[in-house]
C-alpha cells in the first residue's frame, strides 16, 4: 500500500502543476486519502474525501478490523485534514462521527424513490438488470437472486447480468 501512495504522489505532482486544479477529490481515506493529504500539503490545494465503508473502522470489521488496529492513528490526519468529507449513507456517517469526531455530508448512493415518476419509466419485457460492482455481503446479492428466481417463476423470462471487480 505504501508503494501505491508513493506512486500516486509521484504521478499527482506533475498533474497538479500542469492542470492547476482548485480541489483534489478522492474516494477512500486509505490509500487515496493518504496521497491526497500529502499532495495537499505539498501544493496547498485542498482535498475532499468521499468515504464508502471499508475505509471506516467498524464498516467491514471482518475484512479491515485487524488492519485498523495498527493503522488507525495514521488515518486521523487524513480525515481531519480534508476540506470536506462526504459519505454515501447515514450508517457510514455515524461510523465516521464515532471514530473521527467529524460530521460528514451525506450524498446518498442510490435512487430517491420519492422523486422517481414510475409512470415515466419504461421497462424492457422481459426486464433486464445489470449489476456492476464487487460481490460484497453488504450488497445483499443473495436477495436479488431470490427475487429473480421468484420473478421468473411468476412472470416467465428475465435477464440478470453481473460484472464484478475484485
Amino acid at each position: 500500500m505504501s508503494m501505491y501512495i508513493l506512486a500516486a504522489i509521484r504521478a499527482g505532482l506533475p498533474l497538479i502543476h500542469h492542470w492547476r486544479p482548485d480541489i483534489i477529490h478522492v474516494h477512500f481515506a486509505v490509500p487515496a486519502g493518504a496521497a491526497a493529504w500529502t499532495l495537499s500539503r505539498l501544493t496547498g490545494i485542498p482535498y475532499v474525501l468521499t468515504a464508502h465503508l471499508g475505509d471506516i473502522p467498524g464498516g467491514v470489521p471482518e475484512k479491515t478490523g485487524g488492519w485498523f488496529r495498527w493503522v488507525f492513528p495514521f488515518t486521523i490526519p487524513i480525515w481531519r485534514g480534508a476540506a470536506r468529507v462526504t459519505t454515501v449513507s447515514e450508517f457510514t456517517r455515524a461510523l465516521i462521527r464515532q471514530n473521527y469526531k467529524i460530521d460528514p455530508i451525506v450524498i446518498p448512493n442510490g435512487i430517491n424513490m420519492g422523486m422517481v415518476n414510475p409512470a415515466g419509466l419504461r421497462v424492457h419485457h422481459p426486464p433486464v438488470v445489470v449489476f456492476a460492482g464487487r460481490f460484497m455481503p453488504q450488497k445483499n446479492l443473495v436477495n436479488w437472486l431470490k427475487y429473480w428466481r421468484w420473478y421468473r417463476i411468476c412472470h416467465g423470462n428475465a435477464s440478470c447480468w453481473a460484472m464484478a471487480a475484485a
